[in-house]
């Protein structure tokens, strides 16, 4: 592997964040050096993050990365600086600074830093990192770099396995009451003709979705909810013989990763709960997860998925836009900014 050496007069843990996502992605190992002498005299890569003027690829340092803590910042020069914009948009700083939610709870897109540049849709970081090895073929026209080939990954969140079939009595009675008094009487037949088995559910569409997707070169995924019912929670239970049928059965074409219930977003012990049923109904562990309703609070929902064991987590979309809201269409790892570290 080529290396470059990164001069900085401070060398900090958000600056090693940012050159250790670098160094990844590219296929370059970058090297700290505080001492200036030594910069000079290298014969590697050389990236020059400093205001001392030198004949190389130079990035004046924005503050951020030198900074503790979480405060607003003047976000119109950020993108002068490609290794603060890099660490601003992954760590998603702005969702710690914003105060307006949507009714549950949620950072909406178009608060959102990229949103307001017409930016959503670009993924800005992969193209900064594109930017950033133009910067090192200039030193070097040989130099090879990781091939990164897009991929296509199917998920898919199983809110509600059934419709109508397996809801218990209560649920089958009270769905009908409501429909009759919107005279929706269509739905009241189907879902009886469901419920008795005179016709499938219309939701129990796996045996179809085995068909079109069991043939990609990627597993497809699917986020099971497994949780208690709730007012944002409907599921039917983890307990019945059907629910755990379909998880093991769509277990032997696709990978399986839990969707945590609403209401264990502020509740470590329920989520680690809903995690173990889920093993316990494939007799593996879960390390994936995507959020029910795309809810990500900052720092709290990452540190409770990291107690829990979860780890990969694919909830870094907006529920209410399109686009890419860490700005990288790449996996990262998530930085801690309460305790200034990598997880």
């Amino acid at each position: 592997m080529r290396k470059a050496l990164v001069y900085s007069t401070v060398v900090s843990k958000r600056l090693e964040y940012v050159l250790n996502y670098i160094e990844e992605k590219i296929g370059v190992k970058l090297e700290f050096t505080t001492n200036w002498d030594e910069f000079l005299l290298s014969e590697d890569l050389k990236i020059n993050y400093s205001d001392k003027n030198i004949a190389s690829y130079q990035i004046i340092p924005n503050s951020l990365l030198f900074e503790k803590g979480i405060k607003h910042i003047d976000t119109s020069q950020l993108e002068k600086d490609p290794f603060a914009f890099i660490f601003f948009m992954l760590s998603r700083y702005e969702e710690y600074l914003d105060e307006e939610k949507d009714k549950i709870g949620r950072f909406q897109a178009k608060f959102s830093y990229l949103y307001q540049q017409d930016k959503l849709l670009v993924p800005v970081v992969d193209n900064v990192l594109e930017e950033i090895k133009n910067q090192l073929i200039t030193q070097d026209k040989n130099i090879e770099f990781i091939k990164n080939s897009p991929e296509r990954q199917i998920t898919i969140d199983v809110d509600q396995t059934f419709m109508y079939k397996h809801k218990n009595i209560v649920q089958f009675l009270g769905g009908n009451a409501k429909d009759a008094l919107k005279f929706n009487f269509k739905q009241i037949n189907d879902r009886n003709l469901a419920y008795f088995g005179f016709s499938k559910d219309p939701w129990n569409n796996f045996n179809q979705l085995e068909k079109e997707l069991k043939s990609l070169e990627t597993k497809p995924i699917f986020f099971f909810q497994v949780g208690d019912r709730g007012e944002l929670d409907k599921n039917m239970s983890h307990k019945h013989k059907a629910m755990q049928n379909i998880i093991k059965k769509v277990s032997g074409w696709a990978e399986i990763g839990l969707h945590p219930s609403f209401q264990s977003n502020f509740d470590t012990e329920k989520l680690t709960e809903e995690k173990e049923r889920l093993e316990n109904i494939l007799g593996e562990k879960i390390t994936k997860s995507r959020q029910h309703y795309i809810f990500i609070n900052f720092p709290e929902t990452y540190k409770n998925l990291i107690k829990s064991g979860i780890t990969d987590d694919y909830t870094m979309g907006f529920a209410d836009h399109l686009g890419f809201r860490a700005g990288t269409s790449k996996s990262f790892f998530w930085y801690d900014l309460e305790n200034e570290k990598q997880t």
